[in-house]
């Protein structure tokens, strides 16, 4: 899942194609982690959208396109600090991928049965050795027993985004309906700080 350093500087450009391209490569792994952090499909698919338009706002920020993908999960967990937790449960699979006992455990799962994201795309985004991401995921099978583990899998592979392609439409139709790099109100920066550094 490496990022194309020239559709970043088009993005910075003001060019809505190149951040098409990069919302349709990512917004599986960021819906993933939003709904692992509120608990609910619904609403991580809510987040994701606001987290490409944050994230569209901030671009600027992003110096070094290798960086982009922890750069752009933390975009994410700003919107979802903002956002109230889901109502537990609302699928099966879900709450058995919250009930893990680990939180570094639920993001990696999250990112592997929701996103199904390679080891190495999980690593990325996540900004951890891939050692550790494979350790996680032979931990997370055992606790999930191989049989829950199938079971989790088909139950959450048609919740994806991209399955659909709505979620790029749809953040390029509210960009180009909004005033240029316009935040959404709830996710106006009070000052730089540490989120102003991609790495």
């Amino acid at each position: 899942m490496g990022t194309n350093p020239v559709l970043i500087a088009r993005t910075q450009k003001g060019d809505l194609r190149a951040w098409f391209v990069l919302v349709k490569t990512y917004q599986d792994a960021v819906f993933a982690h939003c709904t692992g952090l509120l608990g609910s499909v619904e609403k991580g698919l809510e987040a994701a959208r606001e987290t490409f338009l944050v994230a569209h706002a901030r671009i600027e920020q992003v110096t070094d396109a290798e960086r982009f993908a922890p750069w752009l999960r933390r975009q994410s967990e700003q919107v979802c600090a903002g956002t109230a937790v889901g109502a537990p449960g609302e699928l099966e699979a879900v709450a058995r991928l919250l009930a893990l006992p680990k939180e570094e455990e639920r993001e990696v799962a999250f990112q592997h049965y929701l996103a199904c994201q390679t080891p190495e795309a999980i690593a990325l985004f996540l900004d951890i050795p891939l050692s550790t991401v494979q350790a996680r995921l032979a931990v997370i099978v055992r606790r999930l027993k191989k049989r829950g583990s199938r079971e989790i899998e088909a139950s959450l592979a048609r919740e994806r985004p991209s399955l659909t392609a709505r979620l790029p439409d749809e953040v390029i139709r509210l960009l180009g309906s909004a005033p240029a790099r316009a935040l959404p109100p709830r996710a106006r920066p009070e000052g730089r700080g540490a989120d102003a550094d991609p790495r």
